[in-house]
């Protein structure tokens, strides 16, 4: 039995410790009128709405998914774990990633089309 959701859970465990690395590295951008090593100019403004926007996407997608595909209990140990990993992925990702515009530009990326996976929108 657990072998039949064992692909489920470890998309749910990846996309959640992705999601939480995420979330840590755009947490790292607030709050903006803190931020004037980039000068808090309104590019940056739209850039960390639109991740934060498209992680809320990416998280919704993810819990309509998981009601969908996997039992409850499984999935709550599983995000779990995830949740606990995600800081130790963001420490793995390099300095240019977790400093600077493009680690947020890459965050949104992967977050939507994580989200349009999990969605079906995007056909596999």
């Amino acid at each position: 039995m657990f072998v039949q959701f064992l692909p489920g859970l470890i998309t749910l465990f990846g996309t959640v410790a992705l999601l939480t690395a995420g979330i840590i590295l755009l947490a790292g951008f607030l709050p903006m009128d803190m931020s004037k090593r980039d000068g808090a100019s309104i590019a940056m403004t739209l850039l960390v709405c639109a991740t934060g926007v498209a992680i809320a996407v990416c998280a919704v997608s993810l819990i309509v998914w998981c009601i969908d595909s996997l039992p409850v209990s499984w999935a709550i140990v599983a995000a779990g774990l995830g949740l606990l990993t995600g800081p130790l992925v963001f420490q793995i990702l390099p300095n240019p990633l977790r400093n600077q515009p493009m680690g947020l530009i890459c965050t949104m990326g992967v977050s939507l089309i994580t989200g349009f996976l999990l969605h079906g929108t995007i056909p596999v």
